[in-house]
């Protein structure tokens, strides 16, 4: 697993780390910030293609918490900081 941001914040209070253990689970962690650009440009240029190429081949399925009207944009903005979702939030009806 990898971990590139902290949305939620940095503690973890209540974390079962049983799964992990379990399943043998590697976890690595940056936020990216001390990187040089180009660091972030190459990694950032191999994850989307290593993705992409998952994505479609269906190996990679992402979760989705909800779907939004992109002019629901200040409700899902809510619903993100009062970390109620699970996955990602979309914005939906760009033309």
């Amino acid at each position: 697993m990898v971990i590139l941001a902290m949305m939620s914040g940095i503690n973890a209070p209540s974390f079962d780390m049983s799964p992990f253990m379990k399943k043998r689970i590697t976890v690595r962690g940056s936020t990216l910030r001390a990187r040089p650009l180009e660091y972030r440009v190459k990694l950032t240029s191999e994850l989307n293609n290593f993705l992409g190429q998952h994505l479609a081949d269906g190996k990679i399925v992402p979760v989705v918490s909800k779907v939004f009207d992109y002019k629901q944009v200040a409700e899902a903005h809510q619903f993100m900081e009062g970390n109620h979702n699970i996955g990602k939030i979309i914005l939906n009806g760009f033309h």
